[in-house]
């Protein structure tokens, strides 16, 4: 199961359409708050996970879900790739981040690698 947390609903059903035509199945999220409220603790084999969302934004998402001791992995799919960014995000250690558009083939094998499908 892939939890992917978008504000934008595009991109979520983007996502949706690739990560399902590979063999996973996906539970999509319109913010940190809906996914906060909704998605079981450990529900997840890996969190797709925007930076720039209204309200709780991803990186502090990130945060809660480490300090409740999660330690499901998450990949953020981003449009902001500034260094700023990166610096705030490098300090979470995420599995990985990718600007949009993303790479899908390199985020496939990352997906691959941290949550193989049966």
């Amino acid at each position: 199961m892939i939890h992917v947390v978008d504000d934008d609903p595009a991109i979520r059903r983007a996502l949706g359409r690739l990560l399902r035509s590979v063999g996973y199945e996906v539970r999509d999220f319109p913010s940190a708050e809906e996914y906060l409220a909704n998605a079981p603790a450990g529900g997840a084999s890996c969190v797709l996970l925007d930076v720039a969302l209204p309200g709780i934004d991803g990186p502090a998402l990130h945060a809660r879900l480490r300090a409740r001791g999660e330690e499901t992995p998450v990949i953020y799919v981003t449009a902001q790739d500034e260094e700023a960014t990166r610096v705030r995000l490098g300090r979470l250690a995420p599995t990985g981040v990718f600007p949009k558009p993303v790479d899908v083939p390199a985020l496939l094998a990352l997906l691959g690698r941290v949550a193989p499908t049966r």
